[in-house]
């Protein structure tokens, strides 16, 4: 009797211990699966915002306005710049990432909207409480310090270090004249004897089409 008592204890151990094993595996998969998950992210907004940032190498315009935006700490509209180009230039999974990633800072355009709503010209001493003014400075520096350090994909890098300055110029041509037509003609002549996959060579002509198409506005 005593001895069936000993077996059930074992068993009963032996159990349990496979039972934590699997929940402590379970538990290391899934933070595993959250970091891959939270560096995929990261990446993509990165390579999204690098994409953006190139602009102000063609536009002097696009240039001086995040300069100015930057300079007088204008979140909401360097938000909206963000918004507005990243659907021009960058990849659905960049833009499900970069919105993600803008919209985790949405109280703080909600913040500037209401001062911007309920200011005055009598108003111009207004102070924001001091964790509003936090919320804005971490949103602020937040933005900046990725817009400051993202660069662009390897692909991409890699196509535009076969480019002469000639090739530059065309595209620039295009871009001003709004020849989208041509401009997209070029990019793929120039890519035709490149090795890139399919969704590189995609990718790259949507990159070099919203940089370049963006001078049309000027």
């Amino acid at each position: 009797m005593e001895n069936i008592k000993f077996l059930r204890c074992i068993i009963f151990a032996l159990s349990l211990s496979t039972i934590l094993a699997r929940n402590s595996t379970l538990e290391s998969e899934n933070e595993q699966n959250t970091t891959n998950s939270l560096e995929f992210s990261m990446s993509k907004i990165n390579s999204c915002i690098g994409k953006i940032r190139t602009i102000a190498g063609v536009n002097p315009n696009f240039r001086n306005n995040i300069d100015r935006l930057a300079q007088t700490a204008q979140y909401d509209a360097i938000d909206k710049i963000l918004r507005n180009n990243m659907f021009l230039m960058c990849t659905e999974d960049e833009i499900s990432a970069m919105t993600i990633f803008l919209d985790e800072e949405s109280a703080s355009i909600q913040i500037i909207q209401l001062v911007a709503q309920n200011m005055t010209n009598d108003e111009r001493n207004y102070n924001l409480p001091h964790y509003q003014y936090e919320m804005l400075r971490k949103s602020y520096n937040k933005i900046m310090n990725k817009f400051a350090n993202s660069n662009l994909k390897v692909n991409i890098a890699q196509f535009l270090n076969t480019l002469i300055p000639n090739d530059s110029n065309k595209m620039r041509a295009y871009g001003t004249v709004s020849e989208e037509d041509k401009l997209i003609a070029f990019i793929n002549k120039k890519m035709a004897s490149t090795n890139f996959t399919d969704n590189d060579r995609r990718e790259i002509e949507q990159y070099l089409k919203g940089l370049f198409m963006s001078l049309k506005l000027d």
